[in-house]
Formats: C-alpha cells, structure tokens, sequence
C-alpha cells in the first residue's frame, strides 16, 4: 500500500509539471510570435524605426546571404531600413504564415515594393517586385536576438527588369 502511495504521488508531481511547463512554453511561444509581428508590421509595413528599440536585442545579428555582409545591431538595422525605404517607399511584407519550436520562429512572407530608388549597383525602375522570403529568428527574454533571411533574389531582380526572365516563359 505504501509503494502505490508513492507512485501516485509521484505520478502527480509529474502531472503537475507537466501542466505546468505546457502552458508556459506555449505562452512563450505566442509572446515571441507577438514580438515578431511587431516586428513586422511596426518596422517593416509602417517604417516606424522607434520600435527596433524596444524588439530587437542590443547585440542583434541578421544573416542573409542576398544583401552581403551580416548586419550588427539596432543602429545598423535602422540603416538597412532607411536604404529599403528609399529604394521601395512603398515596401510591404505579409506573414503568410509562421511556425515555432522554443525560442525559434520560422515565417514564410511575401515581399512587395516598386523599385523607386537605386538598389546597389542597379538604378530605379519604376516596377513592382513580389517575391517570397523565409526568415527564422531567435528570441531571448522577449526580444529577436539573431535572424536568418533568405530569398530569391534572381526572381526579384528579373521582376524588376535587371535580368532575363527564367526560360521557358514562367513567371519569376
């Protein structure tokens, strides 16, 4: 009798733990995607740069291998903005969905601007680009850490008219 008393009383421990962890990840996980929409719509869709202040961290890394060298820190990332504003005043991202395990985030997007301004070495042209980019971000208490950017940018730049269209006569 005693040993099953201790079983049980084990088991509910457990239990118990386990209840207790399930909600609170899932809670973490729902607060990261919040910080992440944020992120999103406050930076990206409304160039409000006040708000990388407060949702990314101050040692914030972006990897992406499209636009060159990573990008280090909340002063450079409002410079990265400022470049994208002026080549796509009219830039708008899209969630189309995003998916996460921890303090990782994965999102799947929707890129959308008109080339008003030059980009690197290629000038304005006046025409619209659509394209589809995955990043993944890493959260630490609240704030995105590191992200991983990755698009193709042969599509965009064929949208844009600064190289062929793909053959075969599919859209890029």
């Amino acid at each position: 009798m005693h040993r099953a008393f201790r079983l049980l009383a084990v088991s509910a421990v457990l239990l118990g733990v386990t209840v207790a962890c399930g909600p609170s990840a899932a809670a973490r996980l729902e607060a990261n995607k919040a910080v992440a929409r944020r992120y999103s719509e406050e930076v990206g869709n409304k160039g409000n740069l006040a708000v990388i202040d407060e949702v990314l961290a101050e040692n914030y890394v972006r990897h992406c291998q499209a636009t060159g060298a990573d990008v280090h820190g909340r002063e450079a990332m409002k410079a990265l903005y400022r470049e994208w504003r002026a080549t796509f005043p009219d830039y708008h991202e899209t969630i189309e969905f995003s998916l996460g395990e921890g303090d990782y985030l994965a999102a799947y997007i929707t890129v959308r601007g008109t080339q008003s301004g030059p980009m690197g070495p290629f000038p304005p042209s006046g025409k619209v680009m659509d394209c589809k980019a995955v990043g993944i971000q890493r959260l630490e208490n609240g704030k995105i850490v590191e992200s991983w950017v990755t698009w193709d940018n042969m599509a965009a730049l064929a949208q844009l008219g600064h190289l062929p269209a793909p053959p075969g006569g599919t859209k890029p």
